[in-house]
């Protein structure tokens, strides 16, 4: 660009001369040679700009692409119903939610009486994989609340069936009605946000309520895991919930499902990642039928693969490996069936010995945990008292400090060497208006050497760039690259594991990008 420049000028000026010179023109002013100059300064720049980011051009209008392929894609069609149901409140619907953005249809009250949620007929699928055939099941609403237990092999669609009442899962056929849209739902795979337990709760329900809080985290048995943490409910859990051991997560998500006291709870195999002991308090306390669940009037829906508490259902649906339901109905009566369920082994597997290892176990996860995040916060507090804040200044100091001090000392000559002819070059074509210490018609004397500071210019300039690509550039990524990688390979475990998953590998992808953008 600069090298460009530098040679675009001496032409420019070279041919105003030479013209001025045959056509008996008035010598070269100075007020002349300062005006063509900043004239071609500002269309130089603006110029240079526009031809640089030719690429960036491109690259924009493959975005364009991207995104107007992603707005011609077929919009999202929710195929289920709203059914109303007047008179039929409860408390969960009593405490108010916010609704879904997806507007669904309502229509007259037409599936099975009394049910939240029903299903008749359903066939559905995942793209062009047909999961679930021939569904009719519908989950009870009740004042006391209700429990349905969805069991089945695994592969046998409990999860699809549980996203199919979501309107997650595509319908090939049969109807699917709710009375309301407001659902909550648990995955099995915790969803953990980047942000303080509090807020992992509270969630979108909008409001904080001290009491209705408290008495959430007593009932996931999370009181005391939380207590440990050295901010306690104000505490960041990092990314993907890097802070909270997998059983902590799986009691954070069904917290969140609580906390918003939607009138239907879903919950797909959330004991998965708890410990026997924690399994058995939490049901108790949520799921049972003198847990918060069925207290506040929620339809809650089940899957699980924990078979020893299908007694505690209200209802129960069996799936079989082919995506249908094999049967349905309260324990006692599947129980006398002879099929699925009664072929289930439905002991409690718990014993006190089991359950105060695993008490014990977990309590020394959460000191581990705490510890860790007490010596980090003691670390940064250290630094922020001594000052040890990253400048500008140190980072150029840190930059400049892995170049070998010979191979700077060259490039920086190139730097200014460039520099000086720039300069030199204005004031020449300054004297050369002035006429200075010689006649401004003598173009060739001129002319010449505002030419050969210009060609110095240019290959200054050029040697500058291939020394700091080929040169210096190289070796000072290596090295970076190099530090990254042994800090973090010699990194202690503290450090690591409460670290925010990725972070440190985003910073190294970014140096490379960089690196290779650059060269």
């Amino acid at each position: 660009g600069n090298a460009n420049v530098s040679l675009t000028q001496a032409a420019t000026f070279g041919a105003y001369a030479i013209v001025a010179k045959l056509s008996d023109n008035q010598s070269f002013s100075a007020s002349q040679a300062i005006t063509a100059l900043s004239i071609l300064n500002v269309m130089i720049n603006p110029l240079s700009f526009l031809l640089g980011n030719i690429s960036s051009a491109y690259a924009a209008f493959g975005c364009f692409k991207r995104i107007q392929e992603f707005l011609l894609l077929n919009e999202r069609v929710d195929s289920r119903e709203i059914c109303a149901q007047p008179g039929l409140s409860t408390k969960s619907e009593e405490a108010g939610s916010q609704r879904s953005s997806i507007e669904l249809r309502t229509l007259d009250r037409d599936n099975e009486k009394g049910a939240r949620v029903s299903i008749a007929a359903g066939d559905f699928a995942w793209k062009e994989k047909k999961v679930l055939s021939n569904i009719s099941v519908s989950f009870s609403q009740a004042q006391s609340g209700s429990l349905t237990m969805i069991v089945g092999p695994i592969g046998s669609g409990k999860s699809s069936l549980l996203k199919a009442i979501l309107g997650e899962t595509s319908s090939t056929g049969g109807k699917v009605s709710l009375s309301t849209p407001s659902i909550a739902f648990c995955d099995q795979t915790p969803w953990v946000m980047n942000a303080t337990i509090r807020d992992n709760i509270v969630a979108e329900s909008g409001h904080f309520e001290d009491k209705w809080f408290d008495t959430v985290v007593e009932a996931c048995d999370l009181a005391q895991d939380f207590s440990r943490l050295p901010e306690g409910i104000a505490t960041v859990v990092g990314d993907k919930g890097v802070k909270l051991s997998g059983g902590q997560k799986q009691r954070l998500a069904i917290a969140r499902a609580i906390y918003a006291r939607k009138p239907v709870a879903i919950f797909d195999d959330v004991f998965s990642a708890l410990d026997k002991a924690t399994e058995r308090i939490v049901f108790a306390r949520v799921f049972s039928r003198d847990g918060l669940l069925r207290r506040s009037g929620a339809t809650v829906i089940l899957a699980t693969h924990s078979v020893h508490l299908l007694p505690s259902s209200d209802h129960i649906i069996a799936l079989g490996q082919d995506g249908q339901v094999i049967e349905q109905g309260t324990f006692a009566k599947l129980q006398e069936s002879g099929k699925y369920v009664q072929s289930l082994d439905v002991t409690d597997p718990h014993s006190d010995s089991d359950s105060e290892t695993a008490s014990k176990k977990d309590v020394e996860e959460i000191d581990e945990k705490s510890n860790e995040s007490v010596e980090e916060e003691e670390v940064e507090q250290e630094m922020a008292e001594q000052g040890l804040v990253s400048s500008d200044r140190s980072t150029f100091k840190y930059y400049f400090g892995a170049m070998r001090p010979l191979s700077l000392a060259v490039g920086g000559a190139y730097v200014v060497g460039q520099a000086f002819s720039s300069t030199f070059r204005s004031v020449w074509l300054t004297w050369w208006g002035d006429g200075r210490g010689r006649s401004s018609n003598d173009v060739g004397y001129w002319l010449s050497i505002f030419t050969v500071m210009a060609v110095i210019e240019a290959v200054l300039i050029s040697l500058a760039i291939m020394h700091f690509l080929i040169i210096l550039g190289p070796a000072v990524s290596k090295k970076f690259h190099s530090r990254i990688l042994n800090a973090v390979m010699k990194a202690p475990m503290s450090f690591l594991s409460n670290s925010e998953t990725g972070s440190l590998i985003n910073r190294h992808v970014f140096l490379f990008t960089t690196d290779l953008s650059v060269y």
